[in-house]
């Protein structure tokens, strides 16, 4: 089973930012458009550059709030660069709908998988089951 993996979302802030580096592998191509991991951007601090720590040559690039969705950025940034860094700071993420069900699914699966597990140990003598990961090696007759 293959659990998703979860960006970690921050807090909002009161006026204090966080400051956060996105590394991004460039598509064959060249074009990169992608949305931003985190929400709120400060639009005035968005760069993206061709080296980390906002090294090498400044990128141009557009950005904008996708339909519904304006503390989100979508990106669009052309390069020959293999990997591309874009920075910003920003103040918290917005909590929408679409993470819980994205959580609720995952959930389901690890659920579905644990119930899988279950059935399959029940009733098998030689098969690996909690009593035996505790410790007891007998069985009630």
């Amino acid at each position: 089973m293959e659990v998703r993996k979860f960006i970690e979302k921050k807090n909002k802030t009161q006026g204090s930012a966080y400051i956060i580096e996105e590394t991004v592998e460039m598509p064959e191509g060249g074009v990169y458009e992608g949305e931003l991991i985190h929400d709120n951007v400060d639009d005035d601090t968005l760069t993206v550059c061709t080296g980390p720590k906002q090294s090498g040559t400044e990128l141009p690039f557009t950005a904008a709030a996708p339909p519904g969705r304006p503390w989100a950025r979508q990106i669009h940034v052309e390069s020959s660069e293999p990997y591309i860094y874009i920075s910003y700071e920003y103040q918290g993420d917005e909590v929408e709908a679409d993470d819980i069900n994205d959580v609720q699914n995952e959930l389901v699966k690890v659920e579905k998988e644990i119930n899988a597990i279950n059935v399959e140990i029940k009733g098998d003598p030689t098969a690996f089951t909690w009593n035996r990961l505790m410790g007891v090696t007998e069985t009630e007759e």
